[in-house]
């Protein structure tokens, strides 16, 4: 057993007293490859931690992994549109859009509902146009990705909408197989030449359809383009049926001519499966989305354990630079001076010492700096607690 592991069981009051003291030490060391999986460890143990605090569990969280999931399906969704070599000739829109989703089952009366929600929506958008538009993007919108596309990569209802507006304006709301819109256009531009082009949405549709085993029933797809509704299966996705019943409820919800209807509900069925199978059944896109919700967990915990203690224990704070105002190499009798006045002042005007006997950029300067070091002090006093938490005191020797 080493000194250190003796000291820590023998006194945890000398051993808090050594992390004071080597607290400016941790603060600098630098990450080398041997410390790879303690750093590993160290990330599991403070997810742990915040799903014990049950911080997993809160609506705030809940709204931010249906953010990181809406943000991974939209960077999905772009890597279907391979570059492919071709000559082309295409105009480039950027734009922001606020998206309500739509569920493909919707009722009339919940439809209604959605447009009129986005209509008083844009009318405050009208009614504020010194709010920027990111900001409503942020707040109301189901995907908050800026897109940068060319007419061949989106929806016939977004490319009429692109084609038509303005740079700068804000569309009314419309309506689109993906859900409801409202969109800002930030920049166009028109590009040709010969090289790397963005397939079209044709040419995804058909991967999707290959590798999600589409069947279609051309005898129901007939019956729906000329009467309007089958009793029929139309197509099943996977194995799954989709039906005339689900296509009649759809089309309720979406007014378009038949034909239109019917592609638009072979592409969101085609994409909603897709999006189904990342959530669900690839690897990759679960193990992104547990690499973001874990970074909002452990911001969430270390903002309760570390952060705010940091910023709220002065008592702390002073007597951290009591302790170690030599590490700051301060004027001798400056040093003196101020370690009187704190002991004098009341904890939370600790500060007030060092703008009494220092200049005033450098005492704003130590200031800043003593609570930084505080905060790492804490963080890694935490971490020593979670590690011993986690029977892993032996390797506290490593400090």
């Amino acid at each position: 057993m080493t000194r250190i592991t003796r000291i820590w069981k023998t006194s945890s009051a000398l051993f808090v007293s050594f992390v004071l003291m080597a607290a400016p030490l941790l603060a600098q060391k630098s990450v080398t490859p041997g410390q790879t999986e303690e750093a590993s460890r160290l990330k599991q143990l403070k997810v742990a931690a915040a799903r014990q605090a049950g911080l997993d569990t809160t609506a705030d969280f809940r709204r931010q992994h249906a953010s990181n999931q809406q943000h991974l399906l939209s960077e999905y969704r772009h890597q279907l549109l391979p570059p492919s070599q071709e000559l082309w000739h295409r105009k480039r829109t950027g734009f922001r859009q606020i998206l309500r989703r739509l569920l493909q089952h919707i009722s009339k009366v919940r439809l209604e509902s959605e447009i009129r929600r986005m209509d008083s929506l844009y009318q405050a958008i009208q009614a504020n146009p010194q709010v920027p538009f990111s900001q409503w993007v942020h707040k109301y919108s189901d995907d908050t990705c800026r897109q940068l596309v060319d007419s061949l990569q989106t929806t016939v209802e977004i490319g009429r909408v692109l084609s038509s507006a303005k740079q700068g304006t804000v569309s009314p709301p419309f309506l689109s197989p993906e859900g409801i819109h409202i969109l800002q256009i930030d920049e166009q531009e028109e590009t040709s030449g010969t090289g790397k082009s963005r397939r079209s949405l044709s040419d995804v549709l058909d991967q999707l359809k290959a590798e999600l085993h589409y069947l279609p029933n051309p005898l129901a797809m007939d019956e729906v383009r000329q009467t309007g509704h089958t009793q029929q299966t139309l197509f099943t996705i996977d194995g799954k049926p989709y039906t005339g019943e689900l296509f009649d409820l759809f089309a309720s919800a979406h007014p378009q001519t038949i034909a239109r209807q019917l592609d638009a509900f072979v592409s969101k069925s085609l994409f909603d499966a897709w999006y189904s199978y990342l959530q669900y059944r690839s690897p990759e896109f679960r193990a992104a989305l547990q690499a973001a919700d874990e970074r909002d967990l452990i911001a969430g915990i270390t903002q309760i354990r570390v952060e705010q203690p940091a910023t709220h224990d002065l008592d702390g704070q002073a007597a951290y630079l009591r302790r170690h105002i030599k590490d700051y190499h301060l004027p001798k009798k400056a040093a003196k001076r101020i370690k009187k006045r704190i002991k004098r002042l009341p904890a939370g005007q600790w500060p007030e010492a060092l703008r009494e006997n220092l200049p005033a950029e450098e005492a704003q300067t130590v200031t800043k700096q003593v609570q930084k070091d505080y905060r790492a002090l804490l963080n890694a006093r935490w971490e020593l607690e979670l590690e011993e938490e986690a029977g892993s005191g032996k390797d506290r020797h490593r400090f």
